[in-house]
């Protein structure tokens, strides 16, 4: 069975806020949360991964529009257009 994270455990792994967590969620960066019995977020190995890739992004200063428009061609298996934005952005940084 695959481990799965709490949003403390996702906060305490990535250096991410609680608020951040959810606000990448709420637009659109991560694929859906599955939800436990009780209510609570359960995020798996995926949405970990995606998070620290996040973070990764963002400390290039890659603007959130830009890592939304990543992750939808990523989530589309769309590699050559995620290969031209990560290509754009270094240009653009330099």
């Amino acid at each position: 069975m695959e481990p799965t994270f709490s949003i403390a455990e996702i906060s305490k792994r990535t250096g991410l806020s609680y608020d951040t967590i959810r606000y990448y969620e709420k637009i659109g960066l991560l694929p859906p949360v599955k939800r436990k019995e009780n209510g609570q977020k359960e995020y798996d190995k995926l949405h970990l991964d995606r998070f620290v890739f996040i973070t990764h992004l963002k400390r290039t200063n890659m603007p959130l529009k830009e890592i939304e428009r990543y992750m939808t061609l990523a989530s589309a298996r769309n590699y050559e257009s995620c290969y031209s934005v990560l290509h754009e952005h270094k240009r653009w940084r330099k």
